[in-house]
């Protein structure tokens, strides 16, 4: 489904970003070939993690 999104909407995916609340929803966005992080979730230390979905948006502007 992600990758459709991609197609569909002519992303490029070393732009896109999965972030989701578990390791599930990082992992989905790896198989995929887009950067992942983990917001309010369990830190994992393959992915980022934020505690707000603000503080990861905020990385985005470094």
């Amino acid at each position: 489904m992600i990758l459709e999104l991609i197609e569909k909407h002519h992303l490029s995916p070393d732009q896109c970003y999965m972030v989701g609340d578990k390791l599930i929803d990082a992992e989905a966005g790896r198989n995929a070939g887009i950067l992942s992080a983990i917001v309010r979730g369990h830190a994992h230390p393959d992915f980022p993690s934020f505690k707000t979905l603000l503080e990861f948006a905020q990385s985005l502007k470094k």
